[in-house]
C-alpha cells in the first residue's frame, strides 16, 4: 500500500512542478495524460496548503481501534498456532483467537483477511 500511496504523491508533485513551468492546465493534463479537473485539483490543493496537501486527506469513516502493534501481534498468534498445511481459522477459532488478544470475533476475521491470505504451511 504504501507503494502506491508514494507513486500517487509523485504524480503530484510531478503536476505542480509542470504547472510551475508555466504550463496550462490543459496542456498539463496532455502532456501527463490526466484530465484537467484532475490537474487543477492538485495545483489548487498545493497553492492553498504546499507540499502537505499534495497528501491524501483522511478517509471517511470511524477511526481505527486497534494499532499495528496489535494487529501484528494476532498474525503473529495466528501463524504460530496453525499447523502445517491448514489455514489457522481451521485451527482453533476466531472466538478463541479474539478472547486469547482481547479483540472482537469481526476483528480477528477481519484481520486474517487482510493480512494473512493463503493457508500456513
Amino acid at each position: 500500500m504504501w507503494r502506491k500511496k508514494a507513486l500517487a504523491l509523485a504524480l503530484r508533485a510531478r503536476i505542480v512542478l509542470t504547472c510551475a513551468e508555466g504550463g496550462q492546465n490543459e496542456e498539463v493534463a496532455a502532456k501527463l495524460g490526466l484530465d484537467t479537473q484532475t490537474v487543477g485539483k492538485w495545483q489548487r490543493r498545493f497553492v492553498k496548503r504546499r507540499v502537505a496537501g499534495l497528501h491524501d486527506e483522511p478517509r471517511s469513516g470511524a477511526p481505527r481501534t486497534i494499532d499495528d502493534a496489535r494487529i501484528e501481534a494476532v498474525v503473529v498468534r495466528m501463524l504460530e498456532q496453525c499447523p502445517r498445511e491448514r489455514h489457522p481459522l481451521e485451527f482453533g477459532s476466531s472466538r478463541d483467537m479474539a478472547n486469547a488478544n482481547g479483540l472482537s470475533v469481526s476483528t480477528v476475521q477481519g484481520i486474517w483477511r487482510a493480512y494473512v491470505s493463503a493457508p500456513c504451511g
